[in-house]
């Protein structure tokens, strides 16, 4: 009796190690995923030595709540920077071109079909951008730093600010364009621990302002979240997570490296604070650098 004993707490704690091992693994999973964007990425930063399939991933971001990425966008921030050189130095868009490394991703035909949409007035995309409040205080916004690959042709390094944002899919529900936000941006260690604060998007968020950025149009939202919550906002996008004043964003615009599109909504956020936080419907806005290859727009936006 004794030595089945043993040998039943013995197989207990190796069902208990595997265990353990698996879930370690799958939070591995999950971490990455939401740092790198796409299960493809995954693999390749683990040098395809993962013991689990590429369906098997997939079905383990369903089960885990993580809302998935919208789809090969990953290129809008090259997109971005290489306008803003386009849009200073004032040269043909095929001279900047001819200058890049190999390593740039983007396609020659993705940038002329980008700064035609601009040109046209015309949106390709859609994405989500949150201006984070800490609960009773409306003058302080989250931002934190990119720490995406930096670009030095480009003068980009490591530390441009920026509000939460990203992609959304056309079509999808609001719910879910935030939650995927919130998931990468700001709440990736609660997402990973399974304990994401779904609770925050329970009440009929409506966007306060839209942004035409390059060919998408953001959806400026505004998210109020308590202040003990925020505290264990952790990002492996976004960095050094933090609340500034917004009225320091805006004085600090010209000294300081932010994303574009984060001066106009911090611009428009007072506003939109000082009426209430009520916005219907939503300020439509076009950023400088639209601005820059179609000055035109200003007649039509804000």
């Amino acid at each position: 009796m004794g030595d089945f004993i043993d040998y039943y707490y013995i197989m207990l704690e190796r069902e208990m190690n595997y265990s353990e091992r698996e879930e370690q693994l799958n939070k591995r999973i999950i971490k990455d995923y939401l740092r790198f964007g796409s299960v493809e990425e995954v693999f390749r930063r683990s040098n395809f030595d993962l013991p689990i399939s590429t369906s098997g991933v997939h079905r383990l971001i369903d089960k885990w709540g993580v809302v998935k990425a919208a789809g090969p966008n990953t290129e809008l921030g090259e997109v971005i920077m290489f306008l803003e050189k386009l849009a200073r130095e004032k040269i043909p868009l095929e001279t900047l071109y001819s200058k890049l490394p190999p390593s740039f991703e983007t396609s020659k035909v993705t940038l002329h079909r980008v700064l035609s949409c601009i040109k046209h007035g015309l949106v390709r995309r859609v994405g989500v951008g949150l201006v984070v409040t800490p609960e009773g205080d409306e003058s302080q916004m989250l931002i934190g730093r990119d720490i995406s690959t930096p670009r030095a042709e480009f003068g980009k390094y490591y530390g441009n600010l920026s509000i939460p944002v990203g992609f959304s899919k056309k079509g999808e529900s609001r719910q879910d364009s935030l939650t995927r936000v919130l998931q990468r941006e700001v709440f990736s260690a609660l997402t990973v621990e399974r304990e994401f604060p779904y609770e925050l998007l329970d009440g009929d968020l409506r966007p306060f302002m839209q942004l035409y950025l390059a060919d998408t149009v953001v959806s400026i939202y505004h998210l109020e979240i308590p202040y003990q919550l925020a505290q264990r906002a952790e990002s492996w996008v976004l960095s050094d997570l933090r609340f500034e004043a917004i009225e320091n964003v805006l004085a600090e615009s010209e000294t300081k490296t932010y994303r574009s599109g984060v001066f106009e909504v911090a611009k428009h956020y007072i506003d939109f604070s000082s009426r209430g936080l009520v916005q219907v419907p939503p300020l439509l806005s076009i950023s400088d650098l639209n601005l820059a290859f179609n000055p035109a727009l200003a007649r039509i936006y804000v």
